[in-house]
């Protein structure tokens, strides 16, 4: 079974080895690269031609690496802490004492420990302090993005890929990470793992991802505090705002100063709350204020921004009010407040800034002028630095996802729909449009969650522009091809939804994503719901490419692909010769996709 992938395919781009199908130079009318595919249940691994479409059931292909030297082994300690030692870290020490305690009661089974609390509260912090207190303790600390299962997959396929336990390219994520849990379950090497920001992957999900034995222990971090089914009783921390001590304490070693009165007085109108204090702290040293010309200044924003409080703990207000003290001094510098406002629209995760520099063309005016200029781009990233509005390393960027909220929320909705369109741009032409080349598996591993950020709040905003469609599409394809098919169901759905209200029901532009979505359904097992997708797609491109289109025999094929599926090979049979005779006629007799053809044709006599 074959889907359409978004995009054109450029004569001979592909070339293949003996053992592998050379796809072709054909695209139908509206750019979208057509071909048969074979028709075998696709799991992780399959290929996809590089037309995108789908494979199904009657053929499968399977590619090998041959001559790639295996990894070397990994060398222990091994570490890939994502942050520096936060140097401002003061406090927590009866929780520290606490989680200590928990994580070594138990040697022979696998000990999870979940933190979980209010955003901002310092979860991350906590773990993380803990991790460089008792480095020496572990031969491995691993940090696993757990946002949800997509991620945690991803993380934990990096990780088997740096034991050395799975190769990389391979093509089956479910091994990897299935490789991954046995070797921390069978080594005798200490180890610790933290599940950091388990915010969007229900309780139920997380133990399919959790050693069950071994020598080590998890973390987990997360606003969700419904883990006793995961952890037990003992081993949930609910994490808390600062007491007031400490919250006056963070404040002293922060800045310096030492009015316990003024910082106490301080603290307690920002709600203890850790990320609100650390934002404040840092605006009071860069601008060199007292604890109460910023509580002034401060209160003075706050009688705007609180109108609509609900009630007087409303910390997402208090992080809003202590952030527009600093989204005001980053605009005074070109282009920050731009390049903040992209990063509120796409993932809090690293973003590449080669992904800025290099596809700068996709970025408004006004952030394209400022990246083109290094001098003025590089003042931009400090500006943001400075305020702990953006996290910088030498590679890549990140916002908190409060202050991507709180930016999204301060913004009218011009700038809404402006910055939107801008991230649904940008992560469309950065990320590969072939999921199908085990190359751009890892660019599309570090840029799918920026790319579903921008395709899911495009749609909170209502952006059904062609450009969205093709995310949604794009995105499906490659959580398709990785075979996490739960995950890639809505973004096609979303681009059939897009694509019928920017297009039109019947349009050519249309069809693909219709077949794309027909064709994700058959692999699931649910032929009849594909099978409306799939005759949809049929009848439009006879409507408005002609019977005897290669597009048209495409969605051909993948309706004999279907039917072969279903066991109804009588009715497959004449789709199947349907294509033959189409694709003998315009691709000639010695195509591959007409060998293709031919072949799924011989399996039904």
């Amino acid at each position: 079974m074959m889907t359409d992938a978004d995009k054109t395919v450029n004569e001979n781009q592909a070339n293949t080895e003996d053992d592998k199908i050379k796809v072709g130079d054909i695209t139908d009318s509206s750019g979208i690269a057509i071909g048969p595919g074979a028709s075998a249940t696709v799991n992780k691994g399959d290929i996809f031609d590089m037309s995108g479409d789908f494979r199904g059931s009657t053929i499968s292909i399977k590619s090998t690496i041959e001559g790639t030297p295996p990894p070397p082994a990994p060398t222990f300690p091994l570490r890939n802490l994502p942050f520096r030692r936060n140097l401002h870290f003061t406090g927590r020490t009866a929780w520290l004492t606490r989680l200590h305690t928990n994580l070594n009661g138990r040697t022979t089974v696998a000990v999870t420990q979940a933190i979980a609390g209010l955003g901002g509260v310092g979860k991350t912090q906590l773990v993380l302090e803990y991790c460089y207190r008792h480095q020496d303790q572990y031969a491995l600390i691993y940090w696993l993005s757990a946002n949800d299962s997509a991620s945690l997959r991803q993380s934990l396929a990096e990780l088997a890929y740096t034991l050395a336990v799975a190769q990389r390219g391979a093509g089956d994520q479910a091994a990897a990470v299935q490789a991954a849990l046995g070797w921390l379950e069978n080594t005798d090497q200490r180890w610790l793992l933290v599940y950091d920001n388990a915010d969007h992957i229900q309780p139920q999900e997380l133990p399919a991802y959790l050693p069950k034995l071994g020598n080590g222990v998890s973390l987990i971090t997360s606003r969700n505090p419904n883990w006793h089914s995961v952890t037990g009783t003992e081993g949930l921390l609910s994490l808390d705002v600062f007491p007031p001590e400490e919250a006056v304490a963070f404040l002293a070693h922060y800045t310096g100063q030492t009015s316990a009165a003024a910082a106490e007085e301080l603290a307690r109108e920002l709600g203890y709350l850790p990320l609100a204090l650390e934002h404040a702290a840092a605006y009071i040293v860069a601008n060199k204020k007292t604890y109460a010309a910023y509580l002034k200044l401060y209160e003075a924003q706050r009688q705007k921004l609180w109108a609509r409080a609900a009630t007087r703990h409303d910390y997402q207000k208090t992080i809003t009010t202590t952030w527009e003290l600093a989204f005001g001094e980053a605009k005074k510098t070109p282009g920050a407040a731009e390049l903040l406002n992209l990063c509120c629209f796409l993932a809090p995760d690293a973003m590449p800034l080669t992904h800025l520099t290099d596809y700068s063309a996709a970025l408004p005016q006004s952030l394209a002028d400022c990246v083109a200029d290094e001098l003025a781009w590089d003042d931009a990233l400090t500006a943001l630095s400075r305020y702990s509005l953006l996290t910088r390393s030498a590679s890549a960027v990140s916002v908190h996802r409060l202050v991507q909220a709180v930016g999204r929320d301060r913004m009218g909705a011009e700038r809404q729909a402006l910055w939107s369109a801008a991230a649904v741009k940008l992560t469309r032409q950065t990320f590969p449009d072939d999921p199908n080349q085990i190359y751009t598996w890892a660019a599309a591993e570090q840029l799918l969650p920026h790319a579903r950020a921008a395709a899911d709040l495009s749609r909170v905003y209502d952006l059904a522009t062609k450009t969205t469609a093709s995310l949604c599409n794009l995105i499906g394809f490659y959580l398709t091809a990785m075979g996490n098919y739960m995950a890639a169901r809505p973004y096609y759905e979303a681009a059939v939804t897009i694509g019928e209200q920017y297009y039109g029901e019947n349009h050519p532009e249309t069809a693909p994503y219709l077949n794309n979505l027909g064709g994700l359904l058959q692999a699931e097992g649910d032929y009849a719901a594909a099978r409306p997708y799939l005759e949809r797609a049929l009848a439009i491109r006879e409507e408005s490419l002609g019977p005897d289109h290669p597009a048209t025999a495409t969605s051909l094929n993948d309706l004999a692909g279907l039917f072969k599926d279903m066991g109804n090979y009588a009715e497959a049979k004449p789709y199947y010769k349907r294509t033959l005779v189409i694709y003998e006629k315009t691709l000639g007799e010695n195509h591959p996709w007409t060998a293709t053809v031919l072949n799924n044709l011989g399996q039904l006599l």
